[in-house]
């Protein structure tokens, strides 16, 4: 795998992470707020309705209690709405498959299951319970915001992950074209020798790794053109000596051989360069 494409999936999947954090996190508030404004309502509207059907309830008032359910039914976030007393429906109004189905109060909109929050309140006097009063609030609005919001904060991710994808191209783009650069400046030297300069067009770290490679190169060319210098002084002393020199290296071969060697053994340089000193002069003379 390159540098490249590992810088392209490391930023990818580290902005990933996050984004998904950040998404349910803003789905969760989301959800929680709507679902405790909806309880809120919820609570608010029953109370209201409780205490005002309940004189009606006592007395058995169904006249009253018809027309107060369709005073409810106006209410376009109510979908039924049913009074029960001693198991006896009082006075009910709405859908009609939603009255004909045993109803069970919600506690929080994760038990919705139907699209409709049902709420009981008893209807009590003197600690005596007397009925209950059932009603369902759509929630089609709160979901149509939470599928809206889905769709809205998704659509920002996708973005984000794009753009994300975009700049991590272009920086692993740039780092390896430096990190290419310096490698083909490596192998100038390794084949060409040291003093070979990298441009600089930019101002950070990278350009510093430059500076410091350019340096180093140069200090190289210095050092090994001094080392060239005073080897072919050493040389043409040598060479220029009144004494006859001779060198040989660590397996006895000759590797030195001035003109005064040669005028006093007979053997140019190029004979005995090479050479085992030991085994093809001193012991065949």
């Amino acid at each position: 795998m390159t540098f490249k494409l590992k810088t392209i999936l490391g930023i990818a999947l580290i902005e990933s992470i996050l984004l998904v954090i950040l998404v349910f996190s803003a789905l969760d508030f989301l959800r929680d707020s709507n679902e405790e404004q909806l309880q809120e309502h919820a609570d608010t509207t029953s109370r209201l309705f409780k205490n005002a059907i309940k004189d009606a309830v006592l007395s058995m008032d169904l006249a009253t209690l018809e027309s107060f359910v369709e005073e409810i039914m106006s209410n376009p976030d109510i979908v039924y709405a049913r009074i029960v007393s001693n198991e006896i429906i009082l006075a009910q109004g709405g859908n009609e498959s939603f009255l004909s189905q045993p109803r069970h109060q919600d506690k929080s909109l994760a038990e919705v299951n139907d699209g409709i929050y049902d709420i009981r309140t008893t209807i009590t006097e003197a600690g005596v319970t007397y009925g209950f009063f059932e009603m369902g609030l759509s929630t089609s609005a709160i979901e149509a915001v939470l599928v809206k919001a889905r769709i809205w904060i998704g659509s920002i991710a996708s973005l984000e992950i794009i753009l994300v994808a975009l700049f991590s191209s272009a920086l692993g783009t740039y780092l390896t074209k430096q990190l290419l650069t310096l490698k083909h400046a490596s192998n100038i030297i390794t084949f060409s020798g040291p003093g070979h300069q990298i441009p600089i067009s930019s101002n950070d770290e990278i350009s510093d790794v430059a500076h410091a490679f350019n340096e180093m190169s140069k200090n190289l060319n210095t050092v090994l053109s001094e080392q060239e210098r005073i080897s072919t002084e050493l040389a043409q002393l040598l060479d220029t000596a009144n004494a006859p020199i001779f060198g040989i290296d660590a397996q006895g071969k000759v590797n030195e051989w001035n003109q005064q060697a040669e005028k006093i053994t007979g053997f140019n340089k190029q004979e005995v360069m090479g050479r085992d000193l030991v085994t093809d002069f001193i012991e065949d003379a």
